[in-house]
């Protein structure tokens, strides 16, 4: 994807409902410590967020036009391997990784990643999609015909599923401890298992400004109900390095 094509999109995703949002809780995650250095995993225009919050902020991209595009808007973002981070141990106070884990090659390597590059005591913040289909025994991994998790990406047709006790392995297995899980999109689960694609994606046309403003309304009253222990459609998960 070309520069102009990737400011075309990210221009495209800054009022898109499910990208504000993500956005926003992020803020709220990160607002809760002081700010120091913060790695962010995934889109510069996410890490915006923290950069605002006085957070210093290194953005991490798997693209180079998208971390060119990052770098000419001021960023400090570098190309690398979520798996293997070219950064050094122990440089962050806070890491985000935003539905990064779903389509990485080795889950398991992003989160040891995270816990290596944060000091003792650093706050990671991932986005995860719940499992919500039944309840029964098998791989964490969805073909893109499983209509509870369509990926955003095309060209990730696999991306995994999770639960609680999912999330738990990885995050121990990493030497993490897991301060808080909640679910989101709560509200809207119903509505986003029905119609994923044309409901998540920012560039279609299907999704009329009134039914963008209509479900950006619904995830901000969300944002203050006590949701969280219900089922819905993604995990926010808040972990912590040990001191």
């Amino acid at each position: 994807m070309s520069t102009v094509e990737i400011q075309r999109v990210a221009a495209a995703d800054d009022d898109h409902w499910w990208y504000r949002e993500r956005r926003a809780l992020l803020m709220r995650e990160a607002g809760r410590l002081v700010a120091g250095r913060a790695l962010h995993i995934g889109a510069a225009r996410d890490a915006r967020v923290l950069i605002d919050q006085g957070w210093e902020t290194v953005v991490i991209g798997t693209s180079g036009a998208d971390v060119d595009a990052a770098r000419c808007d001021g960023v400090d973002a570098r190309l690398g391997d979520p798996e293997a981070l070219p950064l050094e141990d122990g440089e962050f106070g806070f890491a985000s990784a935003l539905d990064v884990l779903p389509t990485a090659v080795d889950d398991r390597a992003v989160v040891a990643e995270l816990a290596r590059v944060l000091r003792p005591g650093g706050v990671a913040f991932i986005t995860v999609p719940n499992d919500v289909g039944p309840r029964r025994p098998g791989p964490r991994v969805a073909t893109r015909a499983d209509g509870r998790w369509a990926p955003l990406d095309p060209a990730n047709p696999l991306p995994r599923r999770y639960r609680r006790a999912s999330l738990a392995e990885l995050a121990e297995g990493a030497g993490f401890t897991i301060d808080r899980v909640r679910c989101w999109n709560v509200l809207l689960r119903p509505a986003l298992r029905r119609h994923r694609a044309r409901l998540l994606d920012g560039t279609t046309p299907d999704l009329s400004p009134r039914t963008n403003r209509t479900l950006r309304t619904v995830s901000r009253v969300e944002r203050r109900l006590p949701l969280g222990a219900l089922r819905g459609d993604s995990f926010l998960v808040r972990l912590r390095k040990p001191m």
